[in-house]
């Protein structure tokens, strides 16, 4: 028994060691080193970030939707084109008369609508900017959340690597011993169970490697973009974040709001437009004519206007005013649905700094010492096999756990700190709407879009739920 003695202290001391291997593998930074220790072929945050701003689709969309609003600034804005043509009268049947001529047209605005509508559209492309400039923030932060889910893949695979090393070694040993008979098959299994295990966790860190990466270039916009280790932390200073601080923040400074805000303004833009077309234009025509046979010339002038006994334009008054009082509530609607967004991220906060700090402080120092016990317990003959596995598979587990509270926890922190923008590669004008729906929601979206003939018809934010 001496020989399994010596194996299962061997497994035991390097299970034991990945007490600060765990430690090693969550702070440092995981790179590739030359023969001079420099870091070579790694990807920083901001190295992605910038790639994921110049090769993102939804960037280019973005772009164009304003360019688009621009365009439609411009040309509401322009006079109407004036008229210009020809007539003639053939000579009567007693060939006293026969002319021909020239006439001009132009309809001439009134009320200043060409200004009103201008004044109506500049708030398109307010609104566009503001997209605009949600969408490079959804960018960033979709890169900053996928960026952490590698980092915590990166050392989830090293330490599964290592722990798989670590459990061949000591099912190599065992399985020496129990050819020599030296160990009952017991033990041998137990070490077997063990190895297979390890083999299966590190299978498996190896596709949430392989799934995180690809995640993560899928929103860069370079899907082929070859794997090399980020250059990043995932532990370190648990961030501090006030409620309060970060609503006022949103409310101030979210896109989103500013998008609603704008909308807003154009609806009431468009009110007054409409009001203004409850003037009808003036249309002048001016005919020009020379008799060929009379030998004498004629000028006639025509002016014409409708006369707005029937259409006043009372229903686009109506429709537009309802639509100022739909666009302000979707302001303070925008608003509150952002608020209570903000509440459930400081609740996933609030929870991860919890996890972080009681596995740290608490769960993660106990779990070694009794680990540590164990194996001195083992060594005294007072405990069996089973507790030394028992209390490393703690040991381990409180590791992993610790590695996951503090992904969530850099997870969360960013999307607050990033005013809940997310989603970087849904369409731009809706926003976060298909962010978190379900598959019954996500259809009627995206139903909603390919219907829609203009983009300003959607909403500037749209509420987003969890469930069906």
């Amino acid at each position: 028994m001496r020989g399994l003695h010596i194996a299962i202290l061997i497994l035991v001391f390097v299970f034991t060691v990945t007490g600060n291997l765990f430690a090693q593998s969550s702070t440092a930074s995981p790179s590739s080193n030359d023969a001079d220790g420099k870091s070579v072929g790694t990807w920083t945050l901001e190295q992605l970030q910038e790639m994921a701003l110049q090769n993102n689709p939804t960037v280019r969309q973005a772009t164009a939707s304003v360019d688009m609003a621009r365009g439609l600034h411009r040309q509401v804005g322009l006079y109407p084109n004036p008229q210009l043509g020809y007539l003639r009268t053939d000579g009567d049947i007693s060939g006293k008369s026969r002319s021909a001529g020239a006439f001009f047209g132009q309809e001439i605005v009134t009320s200043g609508k060409l200004k009103k509508a201008q004044a109506a559209e500049s708030w398109e492309i307010e609104q566009g900017n503001w997209n605009y400039q949600a969408q490079t923030s959804r960018i960033r932060n979709d890169i900053a959340l996928r960026f952490f889910d590698v980092l915590a893949a990166q050392q989830s695979y090293k330490l599964a690597d290592r722990l798989e090393k670590l459990a061949s070694r000591g099912f190599q040993t065992t399985q020496q011993l129990f050819e020599a008979k030296e160990v009952p098959k017991g033990d041998f299994l137990q070490a077997r169970i063990q190895h297979r295990s390890a083999e299966l966790a590190k299978k498996e860190a190896q596709a949430r490697l392989t799934s995180s990466w690809k995640q993560l270039v899928a929103i860069t916009g370079c899907p082929d973009l070859v794997y090399q280790p980020l250059n990043g932390e995932l532990v370190g200073e648990v961030p501090e974040l006030d409620f309060e601080l970060a609503w006022a923040n949103l409310r101030d400074n979210s896109p989103l709001i500013g998008a609603a805000k704008a909308r807003a303004q154009h609806f009431q833009g468009t009110y007054r437009l409409e009001q203004a077309n409850a003037t009808p234009n003036v249309n002048l025509q001016v005919v020009a004519e020379r008799d060929s046979i009379g030998k004498f010339s004629t000028v006639s002038t025509l002016i014409s206007m409708p006369i707005p006994v029937y259409n006043r334009n009372q229903g686009n008054i109506s429709r537009a005013a309802a639509q100022t009082h739909e666009s302000a509530a979707e302001v303070q609607r925008t608003e509150l649905a952002l608020r209570d967004q903000l509440a459930e991220a400081f609740r996933r906060y609030e929870t991860a700094k919890a996890q972080v700090q009681e596995l740290e402080t608490s769960i993660l120092p106990d779990s070694k010492e009794s680990l540590e016990l164990a194996i001195t317990s083992y060594k005294a003959s007072e405990v069996g096999f089973l507790t030394v596995l028992t209390a490393q598979k703690t040991y381990v587990e409180a590791s992993v756990a610790n590695l996951d509270a503090w992904l969530e926890l850099r997870k969360v922190t960013t999307e607050i700190d990033g005013m809940l923008l997310t989603g970087a590669l849904n369409p731009a004008e809706v926003g976060t709407a298909l962010q978190n729906t379900g598959g019954s929601q996500r259809r009627g979206i995206l139903n909603q879009i390919q219907e829609s003939q203009r983009g300003s018809n959607l909403p500037a934010a749209i509420q987003t739920s969890a469930g069906n």
